[in-house]
């Protein structure tokens, strides 16, 4: 997960001149190109891309061409007793910087039964190396195993209200350092979801992203929570309504960036810097263990 950040202020829009009569032509050429050299030294910026804050679908110009069905290619519905090692990879002994758990494969942490997959936070101490720290927490990802050059990406999940959770599905480049967030989401908000695509995990470059609450029900029911990365644009879906799109008209560096296999990434984190953002800290108050459960998973592709 890419800590998160907020972007830059939206430009001023423009608006196209009405008509004029033809005497009048010269003197709007003249006013009109003044009005677009001061925008645009008002809103050029080299090192720090100027990106709208969003809170709904982006506007959207641009045309979608590809209007072939979608068709599974991949699903993992979590049917047996264990995680599948040839389809996951489930990260033990580790930890990240920006949260605050370790990380086992464990079965408190990770577990397959009853049709769904778990990813558990538990209050617990545990030690990797020279980091000791008071929770544990599951992370699985398809690194090596599988990944995908373009698609929909699709979940079906309950996240916890614990405070101070991070749930997250997201996917990243096998080579590149750019990171969609399918979803992310803050323990403490019960409708809050999060949904945002970075040009770079190492900072300082092209993001978006947007905040939207679910207008019924809460995070903790069941939701299914998609992403269709397509050549021209990132479309972000719960229960099958859009509510936010990225189109490359906005984002020139999309294709740059997503034009590559990516991977699947699934993890709870505990604390750190994301809820803090949101004003909802893990404290000791916060109940455990939280649970993250995840009844499927699915890829499709045009076909």
């Amino acid at each position: 997960m890419n800590d998160p950040g907020r972007p830059s202020p939206a430009p001023p829009g423009r608006r196209a001149p009405r008509r004029a009569p033809l005497y009048l032509g010269a003197l709007l050429v003249v006013l009109v190109a003044a009005v677009v050299t001061v925008v645009l030294v008002l809103t050029g910026d080299d090192d720090s891309p100027v990106l709208p804050v969003t809170t709904g679908s982006s506007t959207d110009t641009s045309t979608t061409t590809d209007n072939r069905p979608w068709t599974v290619v991949w699903n993992e519905e979590f049917n047996g007793d264990a995680v599948s090692s040839a389809d996951w990879n489930v990260r033990h002994d580790d930890y990240l910087p920006y949260e605050e758990s370790i990380l086992t494969a464990n079965p408190q942490n990770v577990k397959v039964a009853d049709g769904v997959l778990t990813i558990q936070a538990q209050r617990e101490r545990a030690t990797v190396g020279k980091t000791t720290r008071e929770f544990t927490s599951g992370y699985l990802d398809t690194i090596g195993k599988h990944s995908w050059r373009y698609g929909r990406f699709e979940m079906r999940a309950k996240l916890p209200l614990s405070t101070g959770m991070w749930p997250a599905f997201w996917l990243r480049g096998d080579n590149g350092p750019g990171e969609i967030d399918i979803l992310e989401a803050v323990g403490g908000m019960p409708r809050f979801t999060h949904q945002a695509v970075h040009q770079s995990t190492n900072g300082g470059q092209g993001r978006f992203q947007n905040d939207f609450e679910l207008p019924s029900s809460t995070v903790d029911q069941w939701h299914v929570y998609a992403a269709e990365v397509e050549p021209d644009r990132i479309t972000w879906q719960i229960d099958g309504t859009t509510v936010f799109t990225v189109p490359s008209d906005q984002a020139p560096w999309l294709r740059e960036t997503f034009d590559e296999p990516l991977n699947i990434r699934l993890n709870l984190q505990v604390g750190g810097s994301f809820p803090k953002y949101y004003n909802h800290p893990v404290t000791e108050s916060t109940e455990f263990p939280a649970k993250y459960t995840i009844d499927w998973i699915r890829v499709s592709q045009r076909t």
